[in-house]
C-alpha cells in the first residue's frame, strides 16, 4: 500500500531529488530518494514543498548517511557564496553562505541563507551527513540539532530558501560613461 507524505526537497543529485519528511508514525525525520524521470513535466528544486508517494517513487540512496551525535565544535566559519551587495541595497545578511563546522579536526559543511551562526562553541550538536566525492562531508540541514549549555534545544540561523540566487555583480556608483573611461 502506498503512503503519501508531505516533505521538503533537501537537495538534488543528478536525476534524483532527496525529499526530507517527518514519519507520521514514529515522528522521525527521514529521507526519500525520488527519481525525477518518473515525474511528469516537473523538475524539483531545493526547498520546494512536495507530497510524495513513498512506495512508487523511492529509489535506493546514492550515498549512505552518517551521523554525529552530541559533539562540541572547535571552529565555525562561513563564506559568502553569492555576489556581494552593499548595505544600501540590502546587504549580505540573507545571501547564500557556506557554513563550515570543525569537530575533532574533521570539517563538515552545508549551504544556508544568512550570515547567522547556527552553532556556538558552548553548544553540542547532532546531525546526519553524506560524504560526496570521498572528501566533502555535507550536513543534511533538516537533521541539524543544536543543544545549548543549559540542555535546551535551540534553533538558530535562517532556515528559509530562495528560488532565485543573485547572478549580477554590483557595479560602481558612477554613470556608464564614467565607468568606461
Amino acid at each position: 500500500m502506498a503512503t503519501r507524505v508531505n516533505g521538503v526537497v533537501d537537495r538534488v543529485e543528478g536525476d534524483v531529488a532527496v525529499v526530507v519528511y517527518k514519519d507520521p508514525g514514529s515522528g522521525e525525520i527521514n529521507e526519500v530518494y525520488v527519481d525525477q524521470k518518473k515525474l511528469k513535466r516537473i523538475t524539483l528544486q531545493e526547498g520546494e514543498d512536495v507530497t510524495v508517494e513513498i512506495s512508487s517513487m523511492m529509489v535506493e540512496p546514492l550515498t549512505p548517511r552518517l551521523k554525529i551525535e552530541n559533539k562540541k565544535i572547535t571552529d565555525y566559519k562561513l563564506f559568502l557564496q553569492e555576489h556581494s551587495r552593499p548595505p544600501s541595497r540590502g546587504g549580505n545578511t540573507k545571501a547564500l553562505h557556506a557554513h563550515y563546522l570543525e569537530i575533532e579536526g574533521e570539517k563538515y559543511s552545508f549551504l544556508a541563507l544568512g550570515s547567522q551562526q547556527w552553532v556556538f562553541k558552548s553548544d553540542t550538536v547532532s546531525f546526519e551527513y553524506i560524504v560526496k566525492d570521498g572528501i566533502y562531508k555535507n550536513i543534511i540541514k533538516a537533521t541539524l540539532v543544536t543543544v545549548d549549555h543549559s540542555g535546551k534545544i535551540i534553533v538558530r540561523g535562517n532556515r528559509d530558501f530562495k528560488n532565485k540566487l543573485r547572478t549580477a555583480a554590483t557595479r560602481m556608483p558612477v554613470s556608464r560613461r564614467e565607468q568606461r573611461d
